[in-house]
């Protein structure tokens, strides 16, 4: 899988898991709902500035969004 990849993968499986919706988790990012949805659905490559924002929202470290995801692991 392909960083962008990992980055959509995480970004989409971090935010169910805490339960925010995509609107919650733009908001709080300062950036719109549906770059959210594009970064989510892997049609957009993000800054770092943006990973760095998303990852305060979410609570969790930058490099989480790198993290492979395991073999047996259903999409989220």
């Amino acid at each position: 899988m392909d960083s962008r990849s990992l980055v959509a993968w995480n970004l989409r499986a971090l935010r169910v898991a805490r339960g925010i919706s995509q609107e919650a988790l733009a908001v709080d990012a300062e950036v719109d709902r549906t770059y959210v949805s594009r970064l989510e659905r892997n049609l957009e490559n993000p800054t770092v500035g943006v990973l760095e924002r998303l990852a305060r929202a979410l609570s969790v470290e930058i490099t989480d969004f790198f993290v492979e995801p395991v073999a047996s692991e259903a999409a989220p």
